[in-house]
């Protein structure tokens, strides 16, 4: 009997035993995949403490109702990192800009207001590449469209 006979004999006389193994080994892959995305994905609040710690605030700084510019361009960077998925999030402009106690508009105008800046402001185009390489996004400056450019993962 050589090793194809022998193949055929095993998997005909186990079919239903190879099958139900099949299925336990992709639960268990599964599973464990789940695990590894829960326990390595960053969080909202984890991208905010990462951005109050590189400006030298406080997440209360941050969520103040003062209009200082550092502390609002913190905001707006947050705000546009979490609009460009930087961590894994579903929120809508009005849950944005509640994280901070702001209207959507708010949210938008700090979105947009980023995208701008970018456009001239070096330092701050490069920080935001560096707090998004941080959590694991690829990002490239396109400077025909003057746009970030986030890679698929």
């Amino acid at each position: 009997m050589n090793t194809e006979e022998l193949y055929r004999t095993i998997t005909e006389d186990n079919t239903e035993t190879i099958d139900k193994l099949k299925e336990a080994v992709i639960d268990y892959e599964l599973k464990r995949f789940r695990e590894d995305v829960i326990t390595n994905l960053a969080t909202v609040d984890e991208l905010i403490t990462y951005v109050c710690k590189r400006r030298g605030l406080t997440k209360a700084e941050l969520a103040s109702k003062d209009r200082k510019r550092g502390r609002v361009e913190a905001r707006h960077v947050v705000w546009y990192l979490l609009k460009n998925k930087t961590v894994a999030n579903f929120l809508t402009l009005q849950q944005l800009g509640g994280i901070f106690n702001r209207d959507h508009t708010t949210t938008l105008w700090g979105i947009k207001k980023v995208e701008t800046l970018m456009t001239y402001d070096r330092e701050l185009r490069e920080e935001i590449m560096l707090v998004a390489n941080y959590f694991g996004k690829r990002v490239l400056w396109d400077v025909n469209s003057k746009t970030l450019s986030y890679e698929r993962d």
